[in-house]
């Protein structure tokens, strides 16, 4: 009829896979955030494909040593999701594989995210050789401390806390209270 619109979608049926992308929420996380990995998988028209098992990898090496954390269905526009914890700091790669196809570039190196430590939790007293701290020796000792969060990654950040001496013996020759 004349005048009227019609709206008609058309979704990709088992096309063969031509391209793989992986599009992370963020590159970089906080330590006991959840990553949200976004896999597309695409015929050679870019349309998505549904119904396809995405299986997705990770490693601490820009192009070797992956290890498999799991799998997501493509959704009816060719999308799989998948949310993963990680609680260790440090840069990480990742990427996602449908089929003989994958998300990783010509150099096979998967989607960088950096993972922060998480804020300050556990302040480690670090002594020499296992030898506690001697108070009555006059060798200008110097105290070491190591700072933690709450999944034992290091916080090396000198922004990322701050130590100050509360007390010290009356005889002390400290110079400086921070």
């Amino acid at each position: 009829r004349i005048g009227d619109v019609v709206k008609i979608e058309f979704e990709s049926k088992e096309g063969k896979i031509y391209k793989v992308n992986l599009i992370p929420d963020d590159t970089t996380v906080t330590a006991g955030d959840e990553i949200t990995l976004t896999a597309e998988v695409l015929d050679k028209h870019n349309d998505g494909i549904s119904g396809k098992t995405v299986t997705f990898y990770k490693s601490d090496e820009p192009n070797s040593g992956w290890s498999k954390i799991g799998t997501a269905t493509t959704n009816r526009k060719g999308e799989a999701e998948f949310e993963y914890t990680e609680t260790e700091a440090g840069k990480f790669y990742y990427y996602a594989k449908c089929g003989n196809k994958d998300s990783r570039d010509s150099k096979k190196e998967g989607k960088e995210i950096t993972v922060d430590p998480e804020d300050p939790s556990v302040i480690e007293f670090v002594t020499d050789e296992g030898k506690c701290f001697d108070v009555d020796a006059n060798d200008n000792n110097k105290i070491k401390f190591v700072v933690k969060d709450v999944y034992g990654n290091k916080i090396t950040s000198a922004s990322g806390c701050e130590v100050k001496v509360t007390s010290a013996p009356d005889d002390s020759d400290l110079e400086d209270e921070i």
